[in-house]
């Protein structure tokens, strides 16, 4: 057992947490390019392991909407499907003032 953690996990540390974190979800553990949010129906949160997976893979977007657990992070497995923070940011916007019309 390690005496010590690192505080910022290395690139393969963070791969195999992903893993692990998708396959509790029930997710496909391949899908670790986040492409947007959504807001969940009913105001159901989001699940930890959604959560913990954002946190890890996407720390600032993670930053921006941490406090609004009815919104939930979308995850591809193909690397062309990945947005920008600013480009998720800008679309869920888009959508959320859209609604509020």
């Amino acid at each position: 057992m390690p005496k010590t953690v690192d505080e910022e996990p290395s690139e393969e540390q963070k791969e195999a947490m992903s893993f692990s974190l998708s396959i509790s979800d029930s997710e496909d553990p391949k899908k670790k390019y986040c492409f947007g949010v959504k807001r969940n129906p009913k105001g159901s949160s989001r699940s930890s392991f959604n959560d913990n997976k954002t946190r890890l893979l996407r720390p600032d977007l993670y930053k921006y909407f941490k406090d609004d657990k009815t919104i939930s992070f979308c995850y591809s497995s193909e690397i062309q499907a990945e947005k920008t923070d600013s480009e998720i940011m800008e679309v869920f916007s888009k959508k959320s003032s859209s609604q509020n019309s």
